[in-house]
């Protein structure tokens, strides 16, 4: 992978563990509202984690899904 892609994905990791800790510590959230907030920031995480394929998978679901709705 690109250095330059690579730093980005790193330092979006990064800010995903910050807004994980903030809503683990956040008192206004109900266990609920965290639980759906870590659920969302877990998904990115695991694409981002293999990032050039789960973009190509994005990108054919999204081509497919174009060409269905002609």
């Amino acid at each position: 992978m690109e250095n330059a892609k690579q730093t980005m994905i790193d330092k979006i990791t990064d800010a995903i563990k910050d807004f994980g800790k903030e809503a683990r510590e956040n008192q206004t959230l109900t266990l609920n509202d965290k639980i759906d907030q870590v659920d969302v920031l877990l998904d990115t995480l695991k694409f981002l984690s293999d990032y050039d394929e789960n973009v190509k998978v994005l990108n054919k679901y999204y081509a497919n899904k174009r060409f269905q709705e002609r």
